[in-house]
């Protein structure tokens, strides 16, 4: 059982809080084959998808999971490693192309032989290198709207947009975005929590109190349970 005294820094790294924001996928895409990092893969990008689109860089990628926090999104979307640079450049070696991987062990190094030569969230994304490898390419847009994205890109604007339009048909009421109020004395509650447990995702809510400790601004948890819904 969780202690309810434990302070919010550590929640922080446990909960994740429902939020409404846009999520930064609609900027990827992937090609639709597989090719040698011997091919020009920035032609292949700009035929593919055209001349707004370029081959992703790793510092995408941490843009993006600093911004979403969602690993889970981008490998159903683009699969557990694909091709791209890292700070502008293909290469690591005169013969190794870089590529990222999704590892499935969070905390560890990798195990398929490659050299981990920068890392996400203690390896929850590792940027290696090899050859001789089939795969596909990752690519980026600044300009997600314009015409000739991806597939994935594309039906992920197009949902978007149909849930901005209509926010109802995603299951989002108004009460699902409404700011959460701060008391006098920084207390707060928060209805509504993704803590995702040894057993699964539970919906929690929490209620907070501020208690600073050697004038660090920290939130104890005071008291939380698993939200009942009418199903």
């Amino acid at each position: 059982m969780i202690k309810k005294s434990v302070v919010l820094v550590f929640f922080l790294w446990t909960f994740t809080a429902t939020e409404c924001h846009a999520i930064g996928i609609g900027n990827f895409a992937i090609t639709s084959d597989k090719h040698s990092e011997n091919e020009n893969l920035a032609q292949i990008v700009q035929s593919e998808f055209g001349s707004d689109y370029r081959i992703a860089d790793w510092n995408d990628i941490v843009a993006y999971y600093s911004s979403t926090n969602d690993v889970e999104l981008f490998e159903q979307a683009f699969g557990p490693g694909s091709m791209l640079t890292y700070n502008g450049n293909r290469w690591y070696s005169s013969s190794r192309q870089y590529f990222y991987s999704i590892s499935k062990r969070p905390g560890q190094t990798p195990h398929d032989g490659y050299l981990s030569h920068a890392n996400i969230d203690n390896h929850t994304f590792d940027l290696g290198s090899w050859y001789n490898r089939n795969l596909y390419i990752l690519v980026y847009t600044d300009s997600p709207n314009d015409e000739g994205k991806g597939e994935y890109a594309q039906g992920y604007e197009d949902g978007r947009q149909a849930c901005i339009d209509n926010p109802a048909s995603c299951g989002i009421t108004a009460s699902d975005c409404e700011p959460i109020p701060l008391e006098a004395d920084l207390s707060f509650h928060l209805p509504r929590i993704n803590y995702n447990s040894p057993a699964g995702l539970l919906q929690l809510w929490a209620d907070f109190a501020f208690t600073p400790i050697d004038n660090r601004l920290l939130f104890e948890v005071v008291d939380f349970g698993e939200v009942v819904t009418d199903d």
